[in-house]
Formats: structure tokens, C-alpha cells, sequence
């Protein structure tokens, strides 16, 4: 009873954090503008009163706010599902996921406070109800998830779990520290915290999920340690190759690169010793992650003219794939991932097809934005060869995932049973990904049209939808194929299509975002259906029957 009464408690706080995400964290002082020779009381006076509203920093289009907010989704998902089958909870990571939560609400003080440093010139800033709402439902959250769970996140104190968790906490530290900033007469002006970019957001997921894994202590921890300790430290060295005009790097960066290899390295530390698929396969598949590897390390774009000879004393100018690909680091999450499960047989197979599926449209999102440009005068932008050694690595590691399918006899009753949500998931992750690649014609576009200050958001829900729509293939496939996600995958996107949603609220409601509604809405009717065991033996409610209602 008191583990239930925690988990209501842990519901309740990251559904008021996740209300707090859409109130300002960060408030100017407001000052009134006396433009006009008219008094307060007139009708100019009134305009001038309502045009200078407060400005304010809300922490949804920043780092870190829609990690956040989809951590925020998670931890409310597994608390219902404690409550619902309270016989799963301990088997439940919602310790680790509150733990998430209170960090990303941490990181959104310091980068809201660091972006308020940049807008000093709409006046004052101070901290608004948005973060002692949102800090306070965390820090809630958090304790009502901890007491009860003390195992999961104290689950040794043996020197390398305590050397691990320390390696963990400074690393975490490091991101919420300036990796960039702009100095005058020795004090700092402006700051970018290492949590403000994508590959500074997925790295601290990375390492937040390393606790989760080695707590688990069933032999696999350093089969799932290595690769998540691996993707951070890479994607620590993608943040520290991007640059910022005007901005100079701190130590703080080299740093965090020291921490994260130390976390590669206490990793590899302890566990079952791993039997990998030592193969001519297993080879070509670490050569083609390498390629894309290194590939998004060298120049995607190149800048060169007269105008940049003239403002820098170089001749061109380049960008390396994790500057230029939004999806980068993402990508390269997926590439690690997929070539974990294709090294190691029998572990996760069945999510090759999935994450290579993931993966090649992110490395197509990549693709489709790679143009040559001309701009005025004499400035051009060229593709240059990084891209193109970094597609090539991508098409060989998709096209190794696809090479070890093997094809099951299929059932065509079964295939046309399921062909209803098939379709619905392929037209989900069709209107989700599709405006990315700028193909459709203007008034199409306009109508999918998404801000993107919610890519990360946007990402998961393209990665989920192929998830799900990997359980419906394997349904029809197989009919003893797992079906337990089939409801809670789409009520879980139905929730990030509110999020984006109400991002969107003073646009109203668009195509994209009733479309994406209604074909959620249908995969969690027909998820329903599979789970009573298909649609010819679901029922309709005797009280729903209207054609037992009889004539008086």
C-alpha cells in the first residue's frame, strides 16, 4: 500500500512537471513604454501597455526541454502501468527515470538562466513560476521514487560502484557547466552550457541509463555498458567539435572528455567477459560503422568566396556532420546500437530490422538537406566529401542488417487481418518523417509544418512508430508474437502529439497534427482488438447493441 501511495505521489509530480514545461522559467522585468503623448487611460496608452508585455524564456524551445518532457512522459507511463500490474513494479526503472527527471529539470534552470544572460537587452530577468513549480514536482517526484527504491539506485557500495557513480555524477556536472563562451575585459558575457545541444542532451541520456544497467546484475552489464559508455564518449567528442562564432571553448569540454572515457573504461570493468560473433560479417559491419563514424567527423560543408576571404583570414570554411545533420547524433546512437546487435547473436535480433529502419531514415533526413548553395556576391556552399563517406558507411551497415534477415512463411489471412494498422503505422511514420526531407509541394508542406525547436520530439515519435510498426509485422508474421505494447506504444505517441500540439496552440490545430491524432486514436483501437485476441472475436458491449433494443 505504501509503494502505491509513492507511485500516485511519483504521477502526480511528473504530471505537474510536465504542466510546468509550458509556464516561463524565466521572466523580464516589466516596464512599461511611454511612446506615446497619450496617458494610460487612452486607447494608445492601453496599446502600448498590452505591446509591452513581460518577456519571458520558456524552457520547452531550449536544451534539454524536450528531453525533459519525453522523461517526464516516461516516468508518468511506468507509474500507471505500477498501478495497473503492481506485480511488474520492481521491475520497473522508475527510480532511474525520476532520477532522469530531477537532472533535465536541473539542466532547464542553469540553460534558462543562461539564455536569460543573452537576452539582458529586453530588460531584467528573474526566475518565474515555471521553475519553482517544475523544480519542486521533480524534487517530489524524485523522493517518492527513491525511498521505496533505494536498490535500484544504491545497489552496491563496492569501490567500482562507487567509483562508477562518481564518474557518473561529474560527468553530469561537467554538461551543466559553459563549454562556450565570450569574454570582456576578463568577465564572461555569454555562455553555452554543454546540455544545450543535441549530442550534450543524448550523452547525459546515455549516462543516465548506466546506473539502470549495472544495477540489473544479471551477467549483461557489460554487454549494455560498453556500447552506452561508448556512444556518450563519442558523442562528447561530436559536442566538442562544433563551434560557435564568436565564442571561444572552456576547459570544462576536455573535461568531460576525460570523464566520459574513464566511463568507457570502468565499463569494460567487471561483468561477464563477452563471446562476440567474430566474423567476415562482424568485420564488415565495424568497418561500415567506422566509415560513418569517421565520416561525420570531416567536412559536410564548405563555405568558400570572396567575402569569406575577406572576413577570415581562410579560405573556406567547414562544418563536419554533426554541425550540418540536425539528426546526427541520434544517427550515430542507432548505428552503435545496430551494430551491438548484429555482433552479438541472439541478443535483441529481432531489433535489427527496426533500428536499421530507424537509422536509414534519419541518415536519408541527413541526405535529403545536403545541397550546394549560392549566396550573394561571391559566397557559395559546396557539399563536401564527409557526407559521402559517411552515407557509404551508412548504406553498408543498413544493407548488412537487411542481408541477415530471414523471411518466415507468411500467412495471407493473417496478413489481411493486420493490414488496416500496418497501413496506419506506414502512414504515421510517413507524416512524421517525410516534411523532413523538403520534397512535397509548398501547400503540403505547409500544412505538416512543425517547429523545429521540437526535433527531439519529433525524433522519438518516428523511432517509436517504427518500433510499433515492427510489433504489427511480427503479429502478422508469427501469431505467437509478443503483443503487450500494442495499446501503450500509441497512447504513449498520442501524448507526444499533444505535446507538440500544444507547442503549437496559437497556430490551432493543423493537418499534421489531426492526422497524427486520428491514426494514434486507430492503432490503440486495433492494438485493443489484438490483445482480445484479433477483431472477429472482439464483441461489442451488450448495452452498446442497438439492435436488441425492442418496440415498446
Amino acid at each position: 500500500m505504501k509503494r502505491q501511495w509513492s507511485t500516485l505521489v511519483v504521477l502526480a509530480g511528473s504530471l505537474v512537471f510536465l504542466a510546468s514545461l509550458y509556464l516561463p522559467w524565466q521572466q523580464a522585468t516589466c516596464n512599461t513604454q511611454s511612446g506615446s503623448s497619450k496617458g494610460p487611460g487612452d486607447v494608445a496608452g492601453l496599446l502600448n501597455l498590452f505591446s509591452s508585455s513581460c518577456q519571458t524564456i520558456d524552457p520547452l524551445p531550449f536544451g534539454g526541454g524536450s528531453a525533459a518532457a519525453l522523461t517526464a512522459l516516461a516516468l508518468a507511463a511506468l507509474a500507471v502501468i505500477a498501478l495497473v500490474r503492481p506485480q511488474l513494479e520492481d521491475r520497473l526503472p522508475i527510480g532511474t527515470s525520476a532520477l532522469a527527471m530531477g537532472y533535465f529539470a536541473t539542466a532547464l534552470t542553469q540553460t534558462t538562466a543562461s539564455w536569460a544572460t543573452r537576452f539582458q537587452v529586453f530588460g531584467e530577468f528573474h526566475t518565474a513560476s515555471g521553475t519553482f513549480i517544475g523544480v519542486a514536482a521533480a524534487a517530489l517526484a524524485f523522493l517518492s521514487a527513491a525511498v521505496p527504491r533505494r536498490r535500484e539506485l544504491f545497489w552496491d557500495r563496492s569501490a567500482l560502484s562507487l567509483v562508477r557513480l562518481g564518474l557518473v555524477g561529474c560527468y553530469l556536472a561537467t554538461l551543466l557547466l559553459p563549454w562556450h563562451s565570450s569574454t570582456r575585459n576578463g568577465h564572461a558575457e555569454i555562455t553555452v552550457l554543454g546540455i544545450e545541444g543535441l549530442a550534450g542532451t543524448l550523452a547525459a541520456g546515455c549516462v543516465l541509463v548506466l546506473p539502470l544497467v549495472w544495477w540489473r546484475a544479471d551477467g549483461r552489464s557489460r554487454v549494455d555498458g560498453i556500447p552506452l559508455a561508448a556512444t556518450a564518449a563519442l558523442l562528447t567528442g561530436a559536442a566538442i567539435t562544433i563551434g560557435i562564432v564568436g565564442l571561444g571553448r572552456t576547459v570544462v569540454p576536455w573535461v568531460a572528455a576525460g570523464l566520459a572515457l574513464a566511463l568507457l573504461a570502468s565499463a569494460a570493468a567487471g561483468g561477464r567477459p563477452v563471446t562476440p560473433w567474430l566474423s567476415f560479417r562482424t568485420a564488415i559491419g565495424a568497418a561500415s560503422l567506422s566509415a560513418f563514424i569517421v565520416g561525420m567527423f570531416l567536412p559536410w560543408q564548405q563555405a568558400c568566396g570572396t567575402e569569406i576571404n575577406k572576413a577570415l583570414s581562410h579560405r573556406c570554411i567547414s562544418e563536419n556532420g554533426w554541425t550540418t545533420a540536425t539528426t546526427g547524433s541520434t544517427a550515430a546512437a542507432l548505428a552503435i546500437a545496430l551494430f551491438v546487435v548484429l555482433w552479438i547473436p541472439g541478443h535483441l535480433h529481432v531489433l535489427a530490422v527496426e533500428l536499421a529502419a530507424g537509422f536509414g531514415l534519419l541518415v536519408a533526413t541527413a541526405g535529403f538537406g545536403r545541397e550546394s548553395l549560392r549566396g550573394p556576391g561571391d559566397y557559395r556552399l559546396d557539399v563536401a566529401y564527409g557526407s559521402t563517406v559517411a552515407f557509404v558507411g551508412a548504406a553498408a551497415l543498413v544493407l548488412l542488417a537487411l542481408a541477415g534477415v530471414r523471411l518466415s512463411p507468411l500467412d495471407r489471412l493473417r496478413i489481411l487481418e493486420r493490414a488496416i494498422p500496418i497501413a496506419a503505422a506506414i502512414s504515421y511514420i510517413g507524416v512524421i518523417v517525410v516534411p523532413w526531407w523538403d520534397i512535397l509541394p509548398e501547400r503540403v508542406e505547409s500544412a505538416l509544418y512543425f517547429p523545429p525547436f521540437s526535433w527531439p520530439t519529433m525524433i522519438a515519435e518516428a523511432l517509436i512508430g517504427v518500433h510499433l510498426l515492427g510489433y504489427w509485422v511480427r503479429r502478422a508474421a508469427d501469431p505467437v508474437a509478443r503483443r503487450d505494447w500494442l495499446v501503450a506504444l500509441p497512447l504513449f505517441l498520442l501524448a507526444l502529439a499533444a505535446l507538440d500540439v500544444i507547442m503549437q496552440r496559437e497556430a490551432g490545430i493543423t493537418w499534421r497534427g489531426g492526422i497524427v491524432v486520428g491514426l494514434c486514436l486507430l492503432l490503440a483501437f486495433f492494438g485493443y482488438a489484438e490483445r482480445r485476441g484479433g477483431l472477429r472475436k472482439l464483441r461489442i458491449p451488450e448495452i452498446l447493441r442497438v439492435d436488441r433494443i425492442s418496440e415498446p
